[in-house]
């Protein structure tokens, strides 16, 4: 310049210049970093860094020259512009969060289940992985997300729970039922419970995973498992469930029926019944019939119906004219039948008898139930005649007939082969002397006439041998070694006393002669006939077996026997007309006897007039040595013992008064009594 027209003073000045600091980070987020702007050359400044979580702080840096390794770097402004670098290396052990969340059993939502904790460099992606849990659906896919520094980084997973199906079955269909709560899909876990009830005539054996019971209970709770689950119920079949069999009988009134008889029974449930078919008398079962299921409940009825059988009832008579019979029919078995026989007169009605010819009624009008067979009754009838105070009942040989052709006899001769020897006494001994032979002329059963033979004539006593033949009062001019014949009459009763339909007969004539005992002048008891006492004991005596046996059995066929009574005979002192005797005997059950000494002393008996005692024999009866007095009359026997004397018993001799002879006595008659229906 040119110098002006002063004095200068001139001041160099100088402007300081300014610098720009740049600050960076090599790791964005690691942290911040303060203190970038401009600056004056040589101004002193401070730059700073902050370190995040997650970072460790390495240094600033210009280049790759390091200046500071602390967090703040003071120093004063070049003449440059500077960029200073920050740098942080990332932690390797920064922790983050992995949370694994299960979807709820009641709901959609999902509740953590479980964290696992993790470390990983600070900045760089997680490495969150799924699990495998039972029951659950992991998720497909994870969002990995970046490692905060801070520990803050979570990751969640969410798992599904699955569903499984729970199928019952039972291994009786009928056994019970089954059920699931709910509706038979559940979550893992999830409580189920399934249930069952049993019906009658079962019992529950348990909840069964195929072999394994899993309870025995009826209700079982249980989670459900991460499989689909099968549970079977499973009972057993009763065996001792009742039933019942009821047996039903037709009536006898009308068709129905009603029930005889029930069986109770048991068996398995469900299984056919064992109803036994019985058989009952006079019934048949209706139809066929099938088993029927037995239920448990034991409701279980078996009806088995059995129609009554129907039978015939035939009657027929023996006697044409004898009556009339009623009520023969068919009946159903059981029902109420009436039979009735009437009698005409002159015949007597004495039993229905069947066709084994034995008797089975003895009442003419009879009521009985049917039994399960077909019957056929014959109304027996026999000529019986009452007439007054006589009765005609049975036959005995009593008059003696001359042999002719027209009666058949006169081409019978004497033989021992066919002739049956009495076996009376002689000499104390029962000996072949005399004999006899029954005929039937006509063939009808019924003896028509009686022919007797003798060697030698029967003595008066059984001790003595036979009398010669100049000596025959007893035999009344029957000679030996000639036949006689005698017919078989009916025999008159005179009937002594009546009562209840009953009447007490007695022979009117002495129909036979025979010997008290065989035995005499022995008064002493000894043992005879089966029994020990004396000679005069009536109830061991030959003249009772001779009633109840001989005369029994040849007067009288099986249809007046049923009309014949049998009676307890009184054998006691009193009936000996003594207070005590001592050779009185036991009473017996006779049903032929003699009267007692009581008796023919008794005046509602009407002998004790001696002229009504008075008696006369058969022919017959003189033939077998019977005693005849100059009045035509002979002695009889009674039962009675003589109370004196053990050889001795009573009789009624021909005027009708009563004395006692010996027991051995052959010549003194029989006058049967008995106790007859009327």
């Amino acid at each position: 310049f040119n110098m002006p027209a002063a004095n200068k003073t001139y001041v160099a000045r100088w402007t300081v210049n300014t610098y720009t600091v740049s600050l960076s980070q090599n790791i964005n987020n690691a942290g911040s970093v303060t203190g970038a702007g401009k600056y004056h050359f040589n101004d002193s400044l401070t730059i700073t860094a902050t370190t995040k979580p997650g970072y460790t702080f390495n240094g600033w840096y210009d280049g790759e020259t390091r200046v500071s390794n602390e967090l703040s770097y003071t120093f004063n402004m070049p003449a440059a512009n500077k960029t200073y670098e920050a740098r942080w290396t990332a932690n390797t052990n920064t922790a983050y969060h992995v949370e694994h969340y299960w979807q709820n059993i009641g709901n959609n939502d999902y509740t953590l289940h479980e964290t696992d904790n993790k470390i990983g460099t600070t900045g760089t992606s997680t490495n969150a992985v799924a699990k495998n849990y039972t029951g659950f659906t992991s998720p497909t896919s994870v969002a990995q997300t970046s490692i905060n520094g801070d520990g803050s980084t979570v990751v969640k997973l969410y798992y599904t729970r699955n569903a499984y199906t729970v199928s019952l079955s039972k291994n009786i269909n009928g056994a019970g039922t089954v059920n699931v709560t709910g509706t038979g899909t559940y979550k893992y876990v999830e409580q189920v419970t399934v249930t069952a009830t049993t019906k009658q005539g079962y019992t529950f054996d348990g909840w069964y995973d195929g072999v394994t019971q899993v309870s025995n209970k009826l209700s079982y709770t249980f989670n459900m498992p991460a499989a689909n689950k099968s549970y079977e119920a499973r009972w057993s079949a009763n065996t001792n469930t009742a039933y019942k069999v009821e047996y039903y009988w037709q009536n006898i009134e009308d068709n129905e029926y009603t029930l005889h008889e029930t069986v109770n029974l048991t068996g398995t449930t469900d299984t056919l019944t064992n109803a036994v078919v019985k058989d009952y008398t006079g019934f048949t079962l209706l139809t066929s019939f099938n088993q029927v299921n037995i239920e448990g409940d034991g409701s279980t009825v078996v009806k088995l119906y059995y129609t009554r059988n129907t039978y015939t009832v035939a009657l027929s008579k023996n006697i044409d004219n004898a009556g009339n019979v009623t009520g023969a029919g068919t009946y159903k078995y059981g029902a109420q039948v009436n039979i009735r026989a009437t009698q005409n007169d002159g015949y007597t009605f004495v039993g229905w008898y069947d066709e084994e010819k034995t008797q089975v009624y003895s009442q003419a009008s009879q009521t009985f139930n049917m039994p399960a067979e077909n019957i056929t009754y014959t109304a027996k009838y026999i000529n019986y005649k009452k007439d007054g105070n006589k009765v005609y009942f049975g036959t005995y040989p009593q008059t003696k007939v001359e042999a002719t052709n027209e009666n058949g006899l006169s081409s019978i001769e004497f033989d021992t082969n066919t002739w049956t020897s009495y076996n009376y006494y002689i000499s104390n001994k029962q000996s072949d002397y005399m004999y006899y032979k029954d005929v039937d002329i006509n063939k009808d059963g019924i003896n028509d006439y009686r022919g007797v033979y003798f060697t030698k004539y029967r003595p008066e006593y059984c001790y003595q041998s036979s009398y010669n033949s100049t000596v025959n009062t007893y035999n009344k001019r029957y000679s030996t070694n000639t036949i006689y014949w005698f017919r078989y009459d009916l025999i008159e009763w005179n009937i002594l006393k009546e009562e209840d339909g009953k009447a007490l007969i007695l022979a009117n004539l002495i129909l036979d002669s025979q010997e008290y005992y065989p035995r005499s002048y022995i008064s002493q008891e000894f043992k005879h006939n089966g029994g020990n006492g004396y000679a005069n004991n009536y109830a061991l005596s030959e003249i009772r077996k001779f009633l109840n046996e001989d005369f029994y059995n040849t007067a009288f066929n099986e249809l007046q026997k049923a009309l014949i009574e049998t009676i307890t005979v009184d054998n006691s002192a009193s009936s000996t007309g003594q207070s005590t005797n001592e050779y009185a005997c036991d009473d017996t059950r006779d049903k032929m006897f003699l009267l007692s000494y009581s008796e023919v002393n008794d005046s509602n008996y009407g002998l004790t007039n001696f002229s009504v005692r008075k008696a006369q024999g058969s022919d017959y009866a003189k033939c077998q040595g019977l005693y005849v007095s100059a009045n035509k009359n002979s002695y009889w026997w009674l039962r009675s013992p003589m109370y004196i004397d053990a050889d001795n018993a009573y009789y009624v001799i021909d005027d009708g008064r009563i004395f006692d002879y010996m027991v051995d006595y052959t010549c003194s008659g029989v006058r049967p009594a008995c106790w007859i229906k009327l």
